[in-house]
């Protein structure tokens, strides 16, 4: 039930460490525990079972639409989604039509695709890295409701990103990297 948000300048490590945490990059010291096994060992498949990592980079495929970019999405995952495609696009105010090529939409579109995902997927862990990119404040402020309603309900969330998270402060901490 908690946002750890990490903050630091550009080249510090937050999209290092969140890739770690993800199980995407092997670290060079210490390790990353779920449920007491090593995610970069044993508990790797328990871990990302559990887990979505949004890199700073959207995975949207340019030449499919947006509920072509999600049902994808779902079949790679090998997972039924937790609500509709168009359901999840409509919740993050997806405005492009739906038969829109993907790589025909603004870069702000493109990231609302992404952030669908949120809502397809039911995981424990969000990994987030600047999650806020290319969106409006409309925007925005659905993302911070997507991590509110998430740690409410018990999720956790590691968010990177340089721009303030506007959500109840008793779900939310940060961590500085130098």
């Amino acid at each position: 039930g908690e946002l750890i948000q990490i903050v630091g300048a550009n080249g510090s490590g937050k999209s290092t460490l969140l890739r770690i945490i993800a199980g995407l990059m092997d670290p060079e010291s210490g390790s990353v525990h779920w449920q007491a096994e090593d995610i970069h060992g044993a508990g790797r498949a328990l871990f990302q079972a559990d887990c979505f990592y949004l890199g700073h980079k959207n995975a949207v495929a340019e030449d499919l639409t947006a509920i072509e970019n999600l049902e994808y999405f779902l079949k790679v995952r090998g997972v039924k989604g937790k609500c509709r495609c168009g359901e999840a696009l409509e919740a993050v105010a997806y405005s492009a039509s739906l038969r829109a090529i993907a790589g025909k939409t603004s870069a702000g579109q493109k990231q609302r695709i992404a952030l669908a995902k949120l809502l397809l997927v039911d995981v424990k862990v969000w990994l987030l890295d600047e999650p806020f990119t290319s969106l409006d404040a409309q925007g925005k402020s659905i993302v911070e409701n997507l991590l509110y309603q998430h740690c409410r309900s018990g999720g956790i969330a590691l968010v990177a990103t340089h721009q303030s998270i506007n959500i109840d402060p008793q779900y939310m901490r940060q961590i500085t990297l130098t």
